[in-house]
């Protein structure tokens, strides 16, 4: 089994994905699943978006958390910030949450390939892997060439867009100069 821990926002998302079904397709007989884990403790950016922008492969499952410590060697984290708790339990989630973090960084997962980000995204040799052996993988794993292999193919494809939210801005574009600006505010707030 091989499971590719999701983080981050939409754009590491994306690439974690990619990852996943790069290993689905080098491997077609190992069980490929995706870990929302880290959505439990924490709500980075607007959360896991994967699904909300994009068809899923059907091959590539979300992790059930029965076999999470068999897959990564690690507990998994409770609770779920998507749900309203009340304050009392919201707070005790978060105590557990801290606890099973510290657990975490004593265990010895051995199965954990894990990539640090870097300036250099890190590419691994897939005929080193041993589809036999329960492989974690945490890390970003971006490469472009997969996302134009990914797109190419149809394993990645975007949801249809409701036209009657873009019909008013589309005609309101039309016959003028139009001019995107994209500022990057979330997770760079402070600069």
């Amino acid at each position: 089994m091989f499971v590719v821990r999701i983080q981050g926002g939409l754009g590491n998302q994306i690439f974690q994905y990619l990852f996943a079904l790069k290993l689905k397709k080098h491997f077609p007989d190992t069980e490929v699943f995706i870990d929302l884990d880290s959505y439990r403790r924490y709500h980075p950016h607007n959360g896991y978006e994967l699904d909300k922008h994009f068809i899923l492969d059907s091959d590539i499952g979300e992790l059930p958390i029965g076999r999470y410590h068999a897959a990564s060697g690690l507990l998994p984290y409770l609770g779920n910030p998507r749900h309203s708790y009340p304050w009392l339990i919201s707070k005790s989630l978060g105590a557990v949450n801290h606890c099973v973090d510290m657990v975490n960084r004593c265990l010895d997962a051995r199965q954990l390939i894990r990539h640090h980000y870097a300036p250099h995204y890190p590419s691994l040799d897939l005929s080193k892997l041993d589809p036999s052996r329960n492989l974690y993988f945490d890390g970003t794993w971006f490469n472009e060439t997969d996302l134009s292999l990914a797109v190419k193919e149809g394993r990645i494809r975007f949801r249809e867009v409701d036209d009657n939210a873009v019909t008013p801005l589309l005609q309101a574009m039309e016959g003028r100069e139009s001019v995107s600006i994209h500022v990057r505010h979330g997770d760079y707030s402070a600069w």
